[in-house]
């Protein structure tokens, strides 16, 4: 069975830049990357970070029976209570991510603490760090300009 390791990041919570990553690994093997940017400013916390990387993972299933492991327990809290309105900035992002839940029943989600999420967490705060480089490469560039 596949399985899958999310995770989010952000800068400043709320209000910060978020990242997500997540990985899919078979046979212990990982098969699967990807990390990228969820957005900026007042609308960005660390639970839609996280339900982010779970909508981008939900997506990458693509129906797909899985496992799920994240060290956020709102995502375990809010997947198992489908029928409890989400409310807070992640609203959106938990909406998106029951719905493509309910596309593929053969999920499980686990929780684990953080420490067993590294390589998740690793991918999130990678994307933390490109962002971070490109705008400093920008921040040089103008610079020259000048």
């Amino acid at each position: 069975m596949l399985e899958i390791w999310i995770d989010g990041a952000i800068t400043k919570n709320p209000g910060g830049v978020a990242t997500y990553g997540f990985l899919a690994k078979r046979d212990g093997v990982t098969i699967y990357e990807e990390s990228g940017m969820v957005g900026e400013g007042s609308q960005m916390s660390n639970n839609v970070a996280e339900f982010a990387a779970l909508c981008a993972a939900l997506e990458y299933l693509s129906g797909e029976p899985a496992i799920i492991y994240t060290d956020a327990e709102i995502i375990l809290r809010k997947m198992k209570r489908l029928h409890s309105p989400p409310n807070g900035l992640y609203a959106a992002q938990c909406v998106k991510a029951r719905v493509l839940f309910r596309d593929n029943p053969e999920i499980t989600f686990r929780w684990i603490p953080r420490e067993q999420n590294e390589e998740a967490d690793a991918l999130s705060r990678a994307a933390l760090d490109a962002l971070n480089a490109e705008e400093e490469s920008e921040l040089h560039e103008a610079i020259r300009r000048d």
